[in-house]
């Protein structure tokens, strides 16, 4: 009687790797996005730290705070408030220079934004983590002062309002940032995010304030 070692045939080894395979294929995808999700999150908080720490020492040196129009003068006074209090690697100002803001941005349910950066009323820096912030002046309504718009991981996809593009007011009295997508601020969540078919300007609120972006999956989300 002869001991024969047990082993997996060709076919066997075959099968098992295309199991292996196709069990792949079905997670990963869920699970580079959980992943993408997360650092999103996270950098938006640390981002929405950041720029409410840049304003309050601008504040805290008696610095002025004065109304601006939206225009490229106006984009240059807002960005003077905070640029001396961010890590700046490139200052791209109001020009379009390659390689420091994407081109077309897309809203949330998938159409066409804007072209910013060809557009001068925009003062665009980006930061030494190779994300990009750009500042808009805006006295929309009431204390609105101006916008500063954030894109977490710079010229990278997907540059879409509410995957990794989003944006803060500037408000006087109270001086503060708030999140866009407060219900009595600039561009509510419920109508600017929520809906399959928004438009996502409204987003960063709801991903500061829940730590998460359900709304990319769940459109019944509100808040009051």
């Amino acid at each position: 009687m002869y001991n024969k070692n047990k082993a997996f045939t060709l076919a066997e080894v075959l099968i098992t790797l295309g199991i292996i395979g196709v069990v792949a294929a079905m997670t990963l995808p869920a699970l580079i996005q959980n992943h993408n999700e997360k650092a999103t999150v996270s950098k938006l908080k640390k981002m929405y730290s950041v720029l409410q720490n840049a304003y309050n020492l601008y504040l805290s040196e008696d610095n002025p705070v004065v109304a601006v129009s939206d225009n490229e003068e106006g984009a240059t006074t807002v960005a003077s408030w905070f640029l001396p209090y961010l890590n700046v690697a490139k200052d791209c100002g109001t020009t379009n220079e390659a390689g420091c803001i994407s081109g077309t941005y897309k809203l949330k349910k998938g159409s066409s934004a804007a072209d910013y950066s060809t557009d001068s009323k925009y003062y665009k820096v980006i930061l030494n983590d190779g994300s990009v912030i750009w500042f808009k002046g805006n006295p929309r309504v009431g204390n609105h002062l101006g916008e500063i718009h954030y894109d977490v991981n710079g010229i990278n996809p997907p540059n879409q309002w509410g995957y990794d593009l989003f944006a803060f007011e500037i408000q006087n009295e109270p001086n503060r940032i708030v999140p866009f997508g407060v219900s009595d601020g600039c561009r509510p969540f419920n109508e600017n995010c929520a809906a399959a078919n928004s438009n996502g300007y409204g987003c960063a609120y709801w991903v500061i304030q829940q730590g998460n972006m359900k709304y990319l999956k769940d459109h019944n989300l509100t808040l009051n």
